[in-house]
């Protein structure tokens, strides 16, 4: 099996918006069956969207998808935390893998980031 379609869930449409913007994620001006197409490198086997979870209740819904960064995890949680409506989990290593930052906006929307170390052996794609 391959991935083709990573479907992100939010109760805020707007400011998970802004998050993914602020991380450098571009929106690409299409909605298909309501959901906000995101912009993904040329060679990627698989779309991103966003869509809107339709209940305010803050049950927990979706899975969480890890992406590397070109960044460094300090980096990126020092430039997330400078913004209000996304709170950041401290970075985590992970031995023989790397490290990991988890960050989630207030309308639920949460990733993870991945910072290999040095010396993890990198998944055959």
């Amino acid at each position: 099996m391959n991935l083709r379609q990573l479907e992100l869930v939010t109760t805020d449409l707007d400011v998970s918006l802004r998050f993914l913007q602020a991380i450098g994620w571009r929106i690409i001006p299409v909605s298909i069956q309501d959901q906000i197409i995101l912009e993904v490198a040329e060679n990627s086997s698989f779309g991103i969207s966003l869509r809107l979870h339709k209940t305010k209740a803050k049950e927990a819904f979706g899975s969480l998808a890890y992406f590397e960064t070109k960044d460094s995890l300090a980096e990126l949680r020092e430039k997330l935390s400078s913004l209000d409506f996304v709170s950041t989990s401290d970075i985590k290593a992970i031995a023989g893998y790397g490290k990991i930052l988890i960050a989630e906006d207030s309308g639920g929307l949460k990733l993870g980031f991945y910072e290999p170390s040095t010396h993890t052996a990198r998944p055959i794609s």
